[in-house]
């Protein structure tokens, strides 16, 4: 098995008291965690204090993805039997893909009722890993009724409906389409963005719809064997030109090359056309490509020393780029992650 990839390496001990049930009335106030990969120092702080860990000429991405009230409770027309629905991803004719709780209930042609028949819906087929299609039938703007019924789809760790459902919403949200919000940009506020900008960080908008995978459990012993699901996004050209514009002004935080991270950057391709593979099985071009560079990329790694002078290790750098991903190699190393902050939706301590 790969090194690392093992899903019990995961594991982590998080006690239940110590999860918040309801937000901060400031959101910017929750506390920080910021974990240094080259010491791995670890502080903690507030959210605020993220500034500090920005520079002008950075590009700070956010996900303007807006969650939408997904979660439905409804009763079998027939038997009056409760059902739960949750809408993962809107198809043709007023069709969702979802998952149905319990599934066993849901059979095609099952009819469902939601909000005393201001929402009727049948079962019209079963799909993937045992997903519902299911097609909605009302009166008026579906958006609207969903606004009405539709309750937000919070983790399982949190207890109860929030009071204000727009706090499980950014607040630069713009474009309906999550079944989850993207969770460390909810500690954002229009006040701390506009310091972000002030102080000369571009900001790029992507939109990067939350779906399916992020409520389906790993239940691989191997993570790489884990099934992926398709989600949906879009890069504008405005928001690739900020992005790009950055890299190429070079980056806050980048090492030298040596021996060790060019491992560590074949590492991660590997990793990355493994996790490739396994979402687009079925996608025969992107398998062969990924197989092919794979090989290419087991063959070089080979021919390396397990040791030798940077000019050395820089001269295998330029060699694995050029004829093994066919690119013009950079200058320098960037970490995949050499500052990893994690926001938690905790009660400043």
């Amino acid at each position: 098995m790969t090194e690392g990839m093992n899903v019990k390496d995961y594991d982590y001990d998080l006690p239940e008291e110590l999860i918040a049930q309801d937000p901060l009335e400031d959101r910017s106030s929750s506390r920080l965690m910021v974990l240094d990969r080259q010491t791995g120092d670890v502080e903690h702080r507030h959210f605020t204090d993220i500034l500090e860990y920005l520079h002008p000429g950075d590009c700070l991405v956010i996900n303007n993805t807006k969650v939408i009230p997904a979660r439905l409770f409804g009763v079998k027309e027939d038997t009056q039997a409760k059902i739960e629905v949750l809408l993962l991803k809107r198809k043709e004719n007023d069709i969702w893909e979802t998952l149905v709780k319990p599934g066993k209930k849901a059979k095609p042609g099952t009819k469902l009722v939601f909000g005393d028949g201001l929402l009727t819906a049948e079962v019209v087929d079963v799909v993937e890993e045992g997903n519902r299609l299911i097609q909605f039938h009302y009166d008026g703007i579906f958006e609207e009724i969903l606004d009405q019924l539709g309750q937000m789809p919070l983790p399982p760790y949190i207890t109860h409906q929030l009071k204000d459902k727009n706090r499980y919403q950014t607040v630069y949200a713009k474009y309906d389409g999550s079944a989850a919000a993207p969770t460390a940009g909810l500690h954002f506020t229009k006040e701390l963005l506009q310091k972000v900008k002030d102080m000369g960080v571009d900001i790029a908008e992507v939109t990067l719809h939350v779906g399916l995978g992020t409520f389906r459990p790993v239940k691989v012993e191997n993570v790489l064997d884990h099934h992926m699901h398709s989600e949906f996004y879009m890069v504008s050209q405005e928001a690739a030109d900020k992005i790009n514009r950055a890299k190429e002004s070079g980056y806050s935080y980048r090492e030298p090359v040596t021996f060790e991270t060019l491992n560590e950057m074949i590492g991660y391709r590997l990793m990355n056309n493994e996790s490739l593979m396994n979402a687009f099985p079925d996608d025969a071009a992107q398998m062969e490509a990924c197989r092919k560079e794979n090989a290419a990329i087991e063959t070089f790694r080979a021919t390396l020393p397990e040791s030798g002078s940077d000019e050395e290790a820089y001269a295998y750098w330029r060699q694995y780029w050029q004829d093994v991903l066919h690119q013009e190699a950079p200058s320098y190393f960037v970490p995949a992650m050499t500052l990893t902050i994690f926001a938690l939706n905790t009660s400043p301590r």
